[in-house]
Parts: structure tokens; sequence; C-alpha cells
């Protein structure tokens, strides 16, 4: 970040800097983890999925997804059922350990809001917002979070799962959502009324209803 700050300043090398810092943008987008170890042909020795392959298929999903403003190909429990690999080898998503498309779409909004929140310290959006259902409980997650307000995710019967959890007045409210495509959208679309309802359209020091972002018309 100094360094890119010391580039702006200088005349010469300030188109270079703006530049940087779009890359950097793209590769925040493009940095959602695997879900697992993954098996041979995707992952590296020792079980990692490999980077190339990863990266290789999220810029791939996120193309697809940006044809398509109603994610018609969107499957919440899995991804794209095949995909090339960069030696053009043809793979299976299904074991794969590459992110369920629920993963990638939430971790895309996350980024998406970190550029446009003001920052809260050294924790993302994602930190501050959403939480493994299995570590809330046994952390009292919102003891130690900047916000009371979390979309959390869990695995039901093989199936990802979506909530979101709310304190008011010192009591935690859940708001389940019902299994199944929509589980994720649901939650968010709780998540935000709740910031509407419960935090006058302010999260995080920020006006929600306020361009560039407008969210809270999304309710109306």
């Amino acid at each position: 970040e100094t360094i890119l700050q010391n580039m702006e300043k200088d005349p010469g090398q300030a188109s270079i800097a703006a530049m940087l810092r779009r890359r950097l943008r793209v590769e925040k987008y493009l940095a959602a983890g695997p879900t697992s170890q993954g098996p041979a042909g995707v992952s590296l020795p020792g079980g990692a999925v490999d980077p190339a392959i990863l990266r290789h298929y999220l810029l791939a999903r996120i193309q697809e997804f940006s044809q398509d403003p109603f994610l018609g190909r969107f499957v919440y429990d899995g991804g794209k059922e095949t995909f090339t690999a960069p030696d053009g080898r043809v793979l299976p998503w299904a074991g794969s350990g590459l992110p369920t498309d629920s993963m990638l779409v939430l971790h895309l909004l996350c980024v998406f809001l970190d550029e446009h929140l003001p920052r809260q310290g050294n924790m993302t959006f994602a930190q501050r917002h959403t939480s493994d259902a299995e570590s809330f409980r046994v952390r009292a997650r919102f003891t130690s979070a900047a916000s009371g307000l979390l979309v959390t995710y869990e695995t039901s019967h093989g199936k990802p799962y979506y909530s979101t959890v709310v304190r008011i007045h010192h009591v935690d409210q859940a708001f389940d959502t019902l299994q199944g495509r929509d589980t994720l959208f649901q939650a968010l679309a709780i998540f935000f009324f709740l910031v509407q309802t419960h935090y006058n359209g302010v999260l995080d020091s920020f006006d929600l209803s306020r361009p560039p972002l407008d969210l809270m018309s999304l309710l109306n």
C-alpha cells in the first residue's frame, strides 16, 4: 500500500499505480478458497487444490455468472459440472474441492462491499459479517466481532445451508431459511432487511441507501 501511494504521488508512475490497483481489485475477487483437499488431477502433492486450476475455474465461473443477471446456471450445492483445466483437460467439479457457487457468490459480495464500506480496523466484511455456524455457537462470535449481524453457514445433510443471526438488546435471534437453491439468497435478503429495520439502513457507519450501493432500494 505504501509503495502504491508513493507511486501515485509521482506523475510519471501514477498511471502504473492505477493499473496495479485495478489488478489488485481483480485478484481479491479471485481469492475464493477451495472447499476441501482435492483429489489427484486437481490437487498438488499434499492435497492442496492446484492454485492454477482454482484460479482458472473461478475466472471462468465468474464470467459465466456475468452473462446471466438471473444466475440461471447457479448450482447452490455444486459448481460447473465439468470444466477445462489450463492444460486442456476436462475435469469434473464433483469431488474437486473447488468452491460451491454459493460460496463463490457470497465471496464476491463480500469483496464488493469491502470496496465500498469504510474499513473497520483490519477486519474484512466477511470476517465481520459471516461465520460458519459451529464457530459462532462455540466462540460466541458476537462477543468479539465488530458487528451484531451475521450470515452463518453450515452443511446440512451434505448440502450448504445459510441463515442470519442478529443481536438485539443482548439477545441473539436466528432467522432460518428454506433448504435448497435459494438458502443463500434468502439469508442475504434477511440480512439487508435487518440492516434496514434495526440499523436504519446503516451498516459499518455507511448508509446503504446512498450511491453507489443503494442496496436498500432492492427491498422496496
